[in-house]
């Protein structure tokens, strides 16, 4: 029984560490191979990883391909966590072929989806302080309910004590 994903991500894994260390005709063999086993999660994400080698290496022809293609297919997601590393990589692409106004136009992007999701973060982290502060404030609503419940009949029993005294 052949196990598909655990061979992609083992092989995937390969490439990013070849990458790591430099070694990147190896990281392209690990890469090149994780793409022939069907996942387009991965498949983009090993794409954009021999895009970011090429660009490296300085091959702008193989980096422009590659990051093109990962470009592509975060484009048609909702996957748009890889879009500004892919358009910083794309801007410098196309710096290393002189084409300054593709190079701009892609950095432009780059910003604009950074920036997107550095108030992407900002929002969810009020989410959280607001959901925490009204958890609290429930809490403290709920043990005052309860403190004056307490209260109320520590009143009522008193308000009995005394009328079967005064009787």
């Amino acid at each position: 029984l052949k196990d598909d994903q655990g061979e992609l991500r083992v092989k995937s894994h390969l490439g990013t560490w070849y990458y790591r260390q430099k070694e990147f005709q190896n990281a392209i063999h690990y890469f090149t191979e994780a793409l022939a086993i069907k996942s387009d999660r991965v498949r983009a994400i090993c794409e954009r990883s021999l895009g970011i080698i090429y660009l490296e290496m300085n091959d702008g022809v193989e980096a422009k391909k590659w990051l093109t293609k990962a470009l592509d297919f975060y484009s048609k997601t909702e996957s748009t966590g890889n879009l500004p590393i892919v358009y910083l990589k794309l801007a410098q692409t196309d710096s290393l072929f002189g084409d300054f106004k593709s190079a701009y136009i892609n950095y432009q992007n780059y910003i604009r989806y950074e920036v997107d999701q550095k108030f992407s973060l900002l929002d969810a982290e009020k989410l959280a302080l607001k959901y925490e502060f009204d958890k609290k404030e429930a809490i403290s609503k709920a043990e005052l309910k309860s403190k004056q419940l307490e209260r109320n009949a520590a009143y009522i029993g008193l308000s009995v004590l005394f009328i079967i005294i005064r009787s």
